[in-house]
């Protein structure tokens, strides 16, 4: 019986080398990965992240609130230095935001997941003061 069950996988071994065509070739290709999770810790008046870059892809950030107040994120795609972003109000200009998790109240966690292309980004809070008070982030996606 095993002599027979190797018999038979000897044959379609002999059948795929005849064609030129290996196993692992004939197999689909596994995409490239790309993405992954983003450690993002949130609070006054701070957004630290776990790494800087990342290859583009499904990105979710994983957001802690470790402050004393609600916080939010809002990943906004932008060739600009974060500070350029400030308005004359003291908040961010978001116009190029790509998502923006719910409010995070202290304490708390939540997640935002993203597709996000190459390019530069900043990672920030919106909520009244929070950005003209330093809470952002510069982030890469590779």
């Amino acid at each position: 019986m095993r002599s027979a069950r190797f018999s038979a996988i000897a044959a379609t071994a002999a059948v795929a080398l005849a064609a030129g065509v290996s196993a692992a070739a004939a197999a689909p290709a596994a995409p490239s990965a790309g993405g992954g999770t983003v450690k993002t810790i949130l609070s006054e008046f701070h957004v630290v992240t776990g790494v800087n870059s990342i290859k583009a892809g499904k990105v979710m950030f994983a957001i802690a609130n470790s402050g004393h107040l609600t916080h939010q994120l809002i990943v906004v795609k932008t060739n600009l230095a974060p500070a350029k972003l400030k308005k004359a109000d003291g908040s961010a200009d978001e116009s190029a935001a790509v998502g923006e998790s719910s409010d995070v109240a202290a304490g708390k966690s939540g997640m935002l997941t993203l597709t996000l292309k190459p390019g530069k980004y900043v990672l920030l809070c919106n909520l009244p003061g929070h950005f003209a008070a330093g809470q952002w982030s510069a982030f890469t996606v590779k």
